[in-house]
């Protein structure tokens, strides 16, 4: 799911609640989620989706992030 003026990534995951609580833990809120397929949370403006990762088999990645987007994920990640 792609917003306009929004950075977002989507990476795979083994076990969904384990990224989520992850996520949860570093300040994102949840915004949406297909229970036992795919989260998205959110912090500002950058959105993060984790779906299981056999949801990804054959299908190549898109990453539509800005630079400082990227930067201020880093930093709320390693604060947390």
């Amino acid at each position: 799911m792609t917003y306009m003026g929004w950075a977002s990534l989507c990476l795979p995951t083994k076990d969904l609640e384990k990224s989520k609580a992850f996520y949860l833990s570093a300040g994102f809120e949840l915004v949406s989620e297909v229970p036992e397929m795919r989260a998205v949370l959110a912090s500002g403006n950058f959105r993060k989706a984790s779906a299981l990762g056999d949801l990804f088999e054959g299908r190549s990645m898109h990453f539509p992030f800005r630079s400082r987007a990227l930067h201020l994920l880093a930093t709320r990640i390693s604060r947390a």
